[in-house]
């Protein structure tokens, strides 16, 4: 029949220990162990995280938000409110009709300078237009004959 060749090994091949299976077995336990451990200690740190971010959610939520609100708007209301309307009333307004007085005023006294200077033109203007040296006249006229 045939003839069984054995060749030559490179490589250790050391027999499968008993001890061996044991430790994995072991390491394989002992991973497990620890994972239902921090897995259980993960549990407990999600519901703790989980009622921190609840609770922060209701004080901004259900107490800083409101606040925050009514209290910006009591500011406005009884202080920026009033203040604008005193620096209206008080200092910008008076100013203003001051200026519009002032330009009313003036506008009103140079009326009659640019009436006068107006008419003073106009009499220019019609010395300058009676001075021309061509007369163009648009439209047609009737020829003239020659005689």
């Amino acid at each position: 029949m045939g003839t069984l060749r054995r060749y030559y090994r490179t490589t250790d091949s050391p027999p499968v220990l008993i001890t061996e299976k044991c430790a994995e077995k072991t390491d394989q336990a002992a991973i497990r162990f620890w994972a239902e451990i921090f897995g259980t200690i993960h549990i407990g740190t999600a519901f703790i995280t989980a009622f921190i971010l609840q609770l922060i959610r209701f004080i901004l939520y259900s107490i800083i938000r409101p606040l925050t609100v009514g209290i910006l708007q009591l500011f406005a209301d009884y202080f920026i409110k009033p203040l604008l309307s005193i620096v209206f009333n008080a200092l910008i307004q008076p100013v203003l009709i001051l200026l519009y007085n002032i330009a009313t005023s003036f506008k009103d006294l140079c009326e009659p300078i640019a009436e006068a200077i107006g008419l003073f033109l106009r009499e220019i203007a019609h010395v300058c237009a009676a001075i021309r040296i061509v007369e163009v006249k648009q439209g047609t006229a009737p020829p003239v004959a020659c005689t």
